[in-house]
Formats: structure tokens, C-alpha cells, sequence
């Protein structure tokens, strides 16, 4: 099993992403609300790879990391992303155009989807808190914040893939005439 340059660049990304999230993420909350770079990097690598298993793996060891790092119910982020992982993934193969539009639209609607379903975890598991309280004062403005992380990190990484490929040699058969 080989490593290619892409898998090595997003292992870094991730591992950069996870010291953003660990160093950086308590310093920029907003109203309570602290952006999730590890969910969001998770999506952002699944609507720009939606047709390998990679980031489905992905997307269970930053939950994972995320459970074990932040706090929270070990492993309940990382079945939650997996599951987001999976329908995003369906949902690009199925609706994916040339255009920004359409992977940006996915990964908002995963990013509340992810916030969503990751606050019921919550509060199943004794969050004070009420649900509609919850899930205005938490889950939505987290949702909103990791949208608009998941969208630069989805340029950067978009224009890394592209300069990636760029630089690459043609390996390909070469036509002789």
C-alpha cells in the first residue's frame, strides 16, 4: 500500500487542523458557540473525495480525537461524522456539478446536520440544557461557525488539490503519431 501525495497532504492537513482545534478553537468563540475545525475539515475532505472510503475513516478518527481531546461521549462525535460523512458523500456523487455552489450547499446542510444530531448525543447524555435552548444557543450558531470554516477550508483545499494536480506529471499512455 502506497502513499500518495494527496493522502500524505491531507494526514498533514489533519494534523494541522487538530492543533487549530486544540490551540486556537477556545480563543475565537462567538457567543458561545466554538467552531468544530475537525468536523468541518472531516466534510470538507468528503465533498472534495466523495467517491474513496478514505474519508469516511477520516471522519471517525477526528470525531474520535475530537471525544478524546475536547470532551464529550467517546465515540459519539465519530459515529455522528461518519454518518454525515456518508450522506454527504451520496449526496455529491448524486447532485455534484462544476460549479461552488453545490459542494457549499452540501456542507452547510451536513454541518447542521452533524451540530444537530451531535447536541441530541448531548443531551441523551445529561446536558443541562433544554432542547430548543439547546439547539438555538448551541447547536445553530456552532453550525453556522463550522459552515463558514468548512468554506475556507474547502477554497484552500480545493486550490491545493488543484496546484497538486497541476504540478503533477501526465503518467498516463502517450499517443505517438
Amino acid at each position: 500500500m502506497g502513499f500518495t501525495r494527496q493522502s500524505v497532504s491531507i494526514a498533514v492537513g489533519a494534523l494541522v487542523v487538530t492543533l487549530l482545534q486544540l490551540v486556537v478553537a477556545p480563543y475565537v468563540t462567538v457567543f458561545n458557540a466554538m467552531p468544530n475545525f475537525m468536523a468541518a475539515y472531516a466534510v470538507v475532505i468528503t465533498v472534495l473525495r466523495p467517491r474513496t472510503t478514505g474519508p469516511v475513516v477520516l471522519a471517525f478518527v477526528m470525531g474520535l480525537l475530537y471525544n478524546l481531546f475536547v470532551g464529550g461521549v467517546v465515540g459519539s462525535l465519530s459515529a455522528v461524522l461518519v454518518i454525515a460523512s456518508v450522506v454527504a458523500a451520496l449526496a455529491m456523487r448524486s447532485l455534484a456539478n462544476d460549479t461552488s455552489f453545490q459542494p457549499l450547499a452540501i456542507m452547510a446542510v451536513t454541518m447542521v446536520i452533524v451540530e444537530v444530531a451531535y447536541l441530541m448525543v448531548l443531551l441523551a447524555s445529561g446536558l443541562g440544557l433544554g432542547f430548543v435552548q439547546a439547539l438555538i444557543f448551541r447547536a445553530l450558531p456552532c453550525a453556522i461557525y463550522d459552515a463558514v470554516m468548512g468554506a475556507l477550508l474547502f477554497f484552500i483545499m480545493s486550490r491545493v488539490a488543484a496546484e497538486s494536480e497541476r504540478l503533477q506529471p501526465n503518467h498516463g499512455p502517450t499517443l505517438l503519431r
